[in-house]
This record gives structure tokens, C-alpha cells and sequence, in this order.
């Protein structure tokens, strides 16, 4: 699932220190996009407490 966030470069590297991995998709001509694969429920909800705190 692709989304678009304000500055993805900023916002990968806030997830990544929560230790959640995202793709940034820049080289694809999308540069304020981000990719995620959607997981288990658990995963899922893990993603988004850290995406809230990461916005």
C-alpha cells in the first residue's frame, strides 16, 4: 500500500528509529510517497501507533 506524507525521507527515518521499515519510492517519480506491506493484525497496528507518532 502506498501514501503520501508531507516529507517521506523525514517520516522513513522517524519509523525506522520505531523500528518499523517502510519503502520510500522516490526513484519511482513519487518522491512524497511511502511504501508499506500490509501484515498481521498485530503488525498492522504496531505501523500505525508508530506512524501517528511519526507524522
Amino acid at each position: 500500500m502506498t501514501f503520501r506524507v508531507v516529507d517521506a525521507a523525514a517520516v522513513n527515518q522517524r519509523l525506522l528509529r520505531r523500528g518499523v521499515i517502510v519503502r520510500p519510492i522516490a526513484a519511482y517519480g513519487m518522491p512524497d510517497w511511502l511504501r508499506v506491506t500490509i501484515g498481521t493484525e498485530s503488525e498492522n497496528s504496531r505501523f500505525l501507533e508508530a506512524l501517528e507518532g511519526s507524522l
